[in-house]
């Protein structure tokens, strides 16, 4: 019941906008779930240096990689319930980029987004939201990518946290990936610090 009243106060907090940390802290033996495409997969880069598995080395949760490269969201949303049968205590999304490199229509992204943020919840299970950055050559080689809007959107709307900023740098520098749209080794290690800093702010990790 405490740990129900404890996430009940953190959906609270991010409705109202509230700053400060919104989550209470995760527990040393949590299972945390990296539900994504190509980028949480590790494309780019060799065994053990995808995001999940490197969290896993330097955090004491149990961390599970759940990308499959060229899924869209309605790949995602299709699997989704199976990830969801085993004991999940935060679910990270991560999709959408492949549906802008497609032209996917954003409100079918959005759509699809938000389904699988409702099958988690109604499953119990605590949902953030990954930033994908929005696709622009121009953008990349001047380096300054940015996260697409809609994720902002749909945290908002569903009082969810959101991740920002894991790839916008990392896909902006040469040195940093290995194709125009994957990470290489080092920048999957940049962008799992970026993502620990924003669990960080969120309050889910606290040292």
């Amino acid at each position: 019941m405490k740990q129900l009243l404890c996430w009940a106060l953190a959906v609270a907090l991010l409705a109202c906008g509230q700053k400060a940390p919104a989550f209470p802290p995760l527990r040393t033996d949590a299972t945390i779930v990296l539900f994504g495409d190509s980028l949480t997969y590790g494309t780019g880069a060799g065994p053990e240096q995808d995001i999940a598995s490197l969290i896993a080395k330097e955090l004491p949760f149990h961390v599970q990689n759940a990308g499959v490269p060229g899924n869209t969201t309605q790949d995602g949303l299709g699997r989704l319930e199976a990830t969801l049968d085993q004991p999940i205590d935060l679910l990270i999304i991560g999709l959408g980029g492949n549906d802008f490199l497609r032209h996917v229509p954003l409100a079918e992204t959005k759509r699809n987004l938000k389904q699988m943020i409702h099958l988690a919840k109604a499953r119990g299970v605590v949902v953030l939201l990954m930033a994908i950055p929005q696709p622009s050559l121009g953008a990349a080689a001047f380096g300054n990518l940015s996260d697409h809007p809609v994720y902002e959107e749909v945290a908002e709307e569903e009082h969810i946290g959101l991740i920002k900023d894991v790839f916008t740098e990392v896909l902006s520098n040469n040195t940093t990936k290995s194709d125009q749209i994957h990470p290489n080794a080092k920048g999957y290690a940049l962008a799992k610090d970026q993502l620990i800093a924003e669990m960080r702010r969120l309050g889910l990790i606290n040292n």
